[in-house]
């Protein structure tokens, strides 16, 4: 069930971020995932070493157990860096989505005074025209 603000953006649009909002957003979701991954990563180390400890002690089943953890936490830790890449590129084309609308609005601005200067050039080609005849 929707509540009633979640309603309201739904029936009238929510209000847009800017770039740098989003982009901070995304560094602070970045930063927390790597957070996340160094811990997974920590405790995989510390499952595989758990696992070597129980195989010279025999215990082949705690191994086995160990191992299977240490693989689960790999594999979050490779989802974790692969969110993290992921979000990585979402910058990197904000910010050059960014660039290229600056320089589209710089060479507009660029074509505006290259056309009122050939405006000025016409303009005193004419007048010069008519005082010669």
């Amino acid at each position: 069930m929707l509540s009633l603000p979640k309603f309201l953006d739904k029936l009238f649009g929510k209000k847009t971020k800017s770039e740098d909002e989003t982009i901070a957003e995304l560094r602070a979701t970045i930063n927390r995932l790597q957070l996340r991954a160094k811990e997974l990563d920590k405790r995989a180390k510390v499952s595989r070493e758990q696992a070597k400890e129980l195989i010279r002690m025999g215990n082949k089943e705690g191994a086995k157990f160990q191992l299977k953890r240490w693989y689960r936490y790999v594999q979050l830790f490779n989802r974790y860096s692969r969110q993290i890449a992921s979000l990585e590129d979402a910058i990197a084309t904000i910010e050059t989505a960014r660039d290229s609308v600056e320089m589209s609005r710089a060479l507009a601005t660029a074509l505006d005074a290259l056309r009122s200067q050939k405006t000025k050039v016409i303009m005193m080609k004419k007048n010069s025209f008519r005082i010669i005849f």
